[in-house]
């Protein structure tokens, strides 16, 4: 392209490349002419350089938009961590701003609008957190102090998959400690011996064999948040002075499905034990959720079933996932209980999966049938005597239990015979719940004296 009256074989061409912030590419060859041309003759020149300049701004400008929203991201997530245990209220707000500031450095229409829709969502979320927090301020307090405990153990523990859903590590001395806040809870050791199950001192494995007492249940017969010479069983070692193997089938979590599931595997017959002494499950109310599938840590354990019969049938799995896929599903479970701690999502969960009354009942006629299964068993192929100790309360569920065990005629011994409910206070770990060793010391004087009475 030549400038009219100025055309010379003898040109320089000088190229220029521009490209807008809409990435349209424009090339221009301008024929300067060397008689004497000065650049205020071609405007085009003049309009080049402009969009130059602007170019070089729009992309510096860019360049700081997306430090702006990096930026903004790092302190979303850095301040989501911080807060996550605390309130999401405040999570909400500020990723609410953060979302707002990067909408605003956000010049190219689509990513603005989503920026601006997010935005809204989340301050809309907040004023919904806020709104359900104040209605059940007491709740939220009970969510905030729940999500402050910190526990912590010198090795894993827990070996998640297998026939039961998981079990504790073979072999191994693990120390396990509970905080909340600054306070320590307690700071304990479990001994997990090369069977699988809770050792208790006294005991070297030498022992002439004989039928033992054999506990079942959850962390209470376990004995979580105690040492090992402070847990159910080993006190009522003490108080049969050794004379026959006490054996700790419990582990926390633990309901009664993988109770009854462990005894038709034949647990105990690996163990080389063909009778059983006194088998005692120890229950707590929660388990007729356990057992039918309602905790979160429990995914894969053993599920039964009551068909239109009332039989009871074993169907695999709570869920079906596979054994190298278990420790991924577990992290996913974990990533859903940290937002549940939102009230929103809560609430949303409650209403969509809420637990009827009318499941509360199937779950304790489930809970009931698998325990009669499991004594029936016992009773039949090891000659045992089955009871159970359960820590009643005042709650529907606890009555419907109670009922439900004497209908079956499952003999039952419950807490509050032994502790009052105006004295359970002192029994157990402050601000754990779970049972002192001054509880267990007394339930095992107690259950050895209901134990010679039958006799």
């Amino acid at each position: 392209m030549t400038h009219s009256g100025h055309s010379s074989p003898a040109s320089e061409c000088l190229l220029f490349r521009v490209s807008t912030y809409r990435n349209i590419r424009l090339k221009y060859v301008i024929s300067l002419g060397s008689q004497g041309s000065t650049i205020e003759q071609y405007p085009q020149i003049t309009e080049i350089i402009s969009m130059t300049h602007t170019s070089s701004r729009l992309r510096g400008r860019k360049i700081i938009d997306l430090f702006i929203v990096l930026g903004t991201v790092v302190i979303c997530l850095v301040t989501t961590f911080w807060l996550i245990n605390n309130d999401f209220v405040l999570i909400y707000a500020l990723c609410f701003v953060f979302s707002a500031v990067a909408g605003w450095a956000l010049f190219t229409s689509w990513i603005r609008d989503c920026f601006v829709v997010l935005s809204a969502l989340l301050f809309s979320l907040a004023i919904a957190e806020s709104v359900l927090s104040f209605a059940e301020p007491n709740e939220l307090e009970s969510k905030r102090k729940a999500a402050s405990y910190t526990r912590g153990y010198s090795q894993p523990l827990r070996k998640n998959g297998g026939d039961l859903g998981y079990q504790p590590y073979p072999a191994r001395a693990v120390r396990a400690w509970k905080t909340l806040g600054n306070e320590r809870l307690y700071d304990v050791v479990y001994t997990i011996n090369g069977d699988g199950y809770r050792q208790s001192p006294g005991f070297t494995g030498d022992e002439e064999p004989g039928a033992p007492i054999v506990f079942y249940g959850g962390s209470f017969a376990f004995g979580e948040g105690v040492n090992d010479d402070e847990t159910l069983p080993h006190f009522v070692a003490v108080q049969t002075r050794w004379s026959r193997p006490v054996l700790n089938l419990g582990f926390s979590g633990y309901g009664p499905h993988q109770m009854l599931r462990s005894i038709e595997l034949g647990k105990l017959r690996n163990l080389d034990y063909d009778s059983v002494a006194v088998a005692v499950y120890e229950a707590i109310p929660n388990h007729a959720r356990r057992s039918a599938g309602e905790a979160w840590w429990d995914p894969v354990g053993p599920q039964y079933k009551l068909n239109e019969n009332g039989i009871l049938h074993y169907r695999g799995r709570f869920t079906n996932v596979p054994d190298n896929y278990i420790e991924v599903y577990y992290r996913y479970l974990q990533l859903v209980k940290v937002a549940r701690r939102s009230r929103v999502v809560d609430w949303t969960a409650n209403l969509l999966f809420s637990t009827k009354t009318a499941d509360l009942k199937e779950n304790v006629r489930l809970m009931v049938a698998i325990v009669a299964r499991a004594a029936a068993i016992l009773e039949h192929d090891y000659q045992a005597e089955f009871l159970v100790l359960l820590w009643d309360d005042e709650t529907e569920q606890s009555t419907q239990i109670l009922e439900g065990l004497a209908e079956r005629e499952i003999p039952t011994i419950k807490v509050s015979e032994f502790i009052p409910p105006s004295d359970l206070a002192d029994y157990k770990i402050p601000n754990d719940g779970h049972p002192t060793a001054a509880a267990n010391r007394l339930l095992a004087e107690a259950l050895m004296h209901h134990l010679r009475d039958q006799d």
